[in-house]
């Protein structure tokens, strides 16, 4: 990813996990069992393969949007992180960003 001029692309594994079996990626997709371990680029992600089974715009995000995928901190390897999740996925008990209360219509006052 650095080569190309690209941050690292981030791969949350866990929250793949809860929506699919183990199956659907390492049997019927062809990823290893070993973080690292598969020869995945653009060219192969554009043409179907990997994370393009699913990141094709109709099933997940298309790879239009770079940045969901290369979250990570510039210099680290890509691999496995959370930061993209994080940014996806709130936890309701957290405070709603500063933007966010913003953003919100005032309430006239009694």
């Amino acid at each position: 990813s650095d080569g190309a001029g690209m941050r690292p692309a981030v791969f949350p594994h866990w929250f793949h996990r809860i929506r699919f079996r183990c199956k659907v990626c390492h049997a019927d997709l062809g990823f290893k069992f070993k973080a690292g371990g598969n020869d995945i680029n653009m060219v192969k992600i554009i043409d179907g393969q990997y994370c393009g089974a699913c990141h094709n715009g109709n099933i997940a995000w298309s790879i239009e949007n770079c940045n969901l995928c290369h979250s990570g901190k510039p210099g680290t390897p890509t691999q496995v992180h959370e930061s993209t999740i994080n940014s996806l996925v709130v936890p309701a008990n957290a405070a709603k960003p500063q933007a966010a209360q913003q953003a919100q219509p005032q309430q006239p006052k009694k």
